[in-house]
Order: structure tokens, then C-alpha cells, then sequence
């Protein structure tokens, strides 16, 4: 699925209209490798990042006389994985999540039940499964505007469908929903006052 079909698919499901884009370690030319490995990596993130922001913003013509990406009247997230980045962007001030990971990434099922994620859940769950509502746990927190700090039982996701669902944080609800590319497992966020209950096509 393109960049396009991808924003088109995210939006009809959420209920939301959202904007995505994606940068590439290769896009981006020659790589920065002036410095010690886990510097360089560092690095390199962020200008995938910053690429994949720009991008939003441009498209949602948001940018300043600098070219500077975050203006407060568009609702803005990025995430990174691998030699990707991934950056949403809503066109109100309303906010929104986005998580990328690898889809080799292994997230053990009892630290998802050690969050109080799997309360009451008695379906047998597989790789896959937990890595979407890892990824559906970060994406809620960005949407949220936090980056964790939550103790175990604090938020409830729900997943209506195998890869959508509700969550719930502190008494606030989100819609999300994930999509597996192949460029990673990514999911988005958005509150559920601001978007219709997922759609499960």
C-alpha cells in the first residue's frame, strides 16, 4: 500500500481526515558519520525525523518563514524504526499519534498483562498481536501528549477488531488503528471525541 492509500485508509478508518509521510535513511543521501556509532545512529533518526515532519507540514501548508515544522494549529506526531521514520499530521489542532516498529520486534505477552493491557483477555494472542497493541500503547500516548508514566492499569485498550480498537487513558477515550507494511508495523491515534469508533474494513 503507498504513502497515499495508506493516509486515505488511516482516515476513512479513524473517521478523521490525517496526513502521513515517510523518510528513508536512503533518501536522505550520504549519511552523517562524524561521530561514534550510537551518536551516528541518533543523528541519523533525527534527520529522518525532522524530513518526514517537514513534509506534513508542507502538505498541510503549515510552515513558517523558516521552513520550521510545529505550528500550534495542526496536530503533529513522529515516530522512527529501523532505517524508516514516519511523521501524522492532522489539518485542526486536534491531536494526533503515530508508533513504527519493526515487525520482528518481540513484545512478550506478560509485559503487556504487567500493564494491566490484557485485563480479562482470554484469547490465546500471538506475536503479531502483541506488537499492535504495543504499538497501539504508543500511539495513544502521543496522541495523549505523554510519554508514558502511566502505572500498570491506568489505560485499557481494546481492540474491536484485530487491528483497531478503542483505549482508554484516565478517563479520556482513542480510536486507533494499525496497518502492517512493509516498512514496519505503524498505528495512529486520535482521541475519540475527534473521530467516529474504528472501522473494522
Amino acid at each position: 500500500m503507498d504513502e497515499q492509500a495508506l493516509t486515505r485508509d488511516f482516515s476513512r478508518r479513524l473517521g478523521v481526515p490525517v496526513l502521513l509521510r515517510w523518510c528513508s535513511e536512503a533518501a536522505l543521501g550520504p549519511a552523517w558519520t562524524g561521530s561514534p556509532d550510537a551518536h551516528r545512529v541518533r543523528i541519523n533518526a533525527w534527520r529522518r525525523g525532522r524530513a518526514a515532519l517537514a513534509e506534513v507540514v508542507a502538505a498541510l501548508g503549515r510552515t513558517d518563514d523558516c521552513g520550521r515544522p510545529g505550528p500550534p494549529d495542526c496536530g503533529l506526531s513522529l515516530a522512527h524504526s529501523g532505517s524508516w521514520a514516519v511523521a501524522a499530521g492532522r489539518r485542526d489542532a486536534h491531536p494526533v499519534g503515530v508508533d513504527l516498529e519493526q515487525p520482528d520486534r518481540v513484545v512478550s505477552e506478560a509485559v503487556l498483562r504487567r500493564m494491566g493491557m490484557l485485563a480479562g483477555e482470554t484469547r490465546t494472542l500471538g506475536a503479531t498481536d502483541h506488537l499492535v497493541l504495543w504499538t497501539a500503547l504508543e500511539a495513544v500516548h502521543k496522541a495523549r501528549g505523554t510519554t508514558g508514566g502511566l502505572v500498570p492499569g491506568q489505560i485499557r485498550i481494546e481492540a474491536i477488531h484485530r487491528r483497531a480498537g478503542r483505549a482508554w487513558v484516565a478517563g479520556q477515550a482513542f480510536a486507533w488503528c494499525a496497518r502492517k507494511t512493509s516498512r514496519g508495523m505503524v498505528t495512529l491515534a486520535v482521541p475519540l471525541a475527534f473521530g467516529a469508533a474504528p472501522s473494522a474494513t
